[in-house]
């Protein structure tokens, strides 16, 4: 019983943290296009993505799998330890740039998020 609420909960957790996160992200790229779906999932550490972007026929597909959240002092950073994407061109340039790479977080939000993530 215990089990199946949990599992719920996290569940609520993952959807909000989701409408949450998409709706920030689009603030950053709403130049360039829109986020149509962000997919939390706490448990797995992934996150799976759908972006419209400007002038293209199809959406931008993107899942990242095993991120991470890392604290070095008073340092966070966020890391992805595999991205995969609909677009060839784009998972060779996420294992060049992106791929186990360390991206800076701030710390207010990396707190938060590894509170709920």
């Amino acid at each position: 019983m215990i089990d199946i609420f949990t599992q719920k909960a996290v569940g609520v957790k993952d959807k909000i943290l989701s409408i949450v996160a998409r709706k920030f992200a689009n603030s950053y790229i709403e130049k360039y296009g829109k986020i149509l779906k962000f997919e939390f999932d706490s448990q797995l550490k992934t996150i799976d993505l759908e972006v419209m972007l400007d002038g293209e026929k199809e959406p931008l597909i993107l899942a990242i799998n095993h991120y991470e959240i890392i604290q070095e002092g008073s340092a966070f950073f966020f890391i992805i330890n595999d991205i995969k994407s609909s677009r060839r061109w784009i998972n060779t340039l996420a294992k060049q740039y992106i791929y186990k790479k360390r991206f800076s977080m701030p710390a207010e939000y990396a707190k938060i998020l590894k509170i709920v993530v």
